[in-house]
Parts: structure tokens; sequence; C-alpha cells
């Protein structure tokens, strides 16, 4: 089943994304990111690279506390808004569910 993408949270991401890439040098705005445009790679407005990459998935990490693992899984889940978000979901709701077996 697909996740759908919480709007409020695809809002959260693409204002973390222009902070930790310090976009609003280059004025872009997290309105001027399309949810499913790529993030990275050929195709992006963003001009995003490794560094960035990196430095978006520590702050995920950080915020909403969930681990990312493997470069290879980070590359995959930073191909877009929607990608990403839909990862974040994901943990979420694996977070919330060690959370209540824990508590039964």
């Amino acid at each position: 089943m697909a996740n759908i993408p919480d709007p409020k949270l695809i809002k959260e991401v693409k204002e973390l994304i222009v902070d930790v890439c310090n976009l609003s040098t280059i004025d872009i705005t997290p309105d001027d990111i399309e949810d499913n445009d790529p993030l990275v790679g050929p195709g992006s407005q963003l001009e995003l690279d490794s560094l960035d990459v990196t430095e978006i998935i520590v702050a995920i990490e950080k915020k909403y506390g969930i681990r990312v693992g493997s470069m290879n899984l980070s590359r995959e889940i930073i191909q877009s808004t929607t990608a990403l978000v839909n990862f974040i979901q994901e943990k979420l709701a694996e977070k919330a569910n060690t959370a209540d077996v824990k508590i039964s």
C-alpha cells in the first residue's frame, strides 16, 4: 500500500532542506520545491551535492529521531521530497509500533 504523504510533513521537510542547504541564498524557497521533482542529480533545480545530502540526512535523523542507515538508502530516499517524507512516515510508524509493543 502506497503512503499518502502528510502535507504538513512535506512542508516541514522542504523548509528543512532550504534551511540546511542555505538555498535562500540562491533565492529558493520551500514553495519552489515540487513534491516529486528530483532533489539531486540531473533535472534538479537545487544543485545539491553529496555534502548537502549528508546534512539533510543528519538533520532528518535529529529532528525526527530516526536512523537512515546506509549511504545507498540515503541516495534512494533523497530522490524527491515525496520519497523522503514517505521514508520518514514509515520510520515514525515503525518507531510507534515498537513503542506500543514495549508498553504492552
